[in-house]
């Protein structure tokens, strides 16, 4: 959710220009984004249980070759369309990333119900 709500905060920056609203709209929306990161950890220790340890390594490895991508690609964005297709196509990656997130992730809460508590045909 906080990737969701972090990328649509961009889109209004990029048709801005008045520096302290850009700034707050910054601010605010990295605050609501750093509430996801614990959430985003627990849940993604959740899908293997098994093998925390492992898969917790492979959580850093890809987060920061995400970083990597994430600054070439937005190099090149800011280098081909200024800073508005800077922020757009962060606002992009920030939904296809919550995309990719929702997809793949399968929510801990949610158990198959036992066969005793089934309704039993009559």
């Amino acid at each position: 959710m906080s990737l969701i709500v972090f990328g649509a905060m961009l889109v209004p920056i990029a048709f801005l220009y008045d520096l302290w609203i850009s700034l707050t709209i910054i601010y605010l929306g990295s605050f609501i984004g750093a509430f996801g990161l614990p959430a985003m950890s627990s849940l993604t220790l959740e899908q293997a249980p098994e093998s925390r340890g492992t898969l917790m390594s492979i959580n850093s490895v890809l987060t920061t070759l995400g970083a990597g991508t994430g600054l070439a690609i937005g190099g090149a964005a800011l280098a081909l369309f200024n800073y508005t297709g800077l922020l757009l196509t962060s606002a992009l990656l920030q939904l296809v990333a919550a995309a990719i997130y929702g997809f793949l992730t399968k929510d801990p809460c949610i158990t198959k119900q036992p066969d005793s508590l089934k309704p039993k045909p009559l």
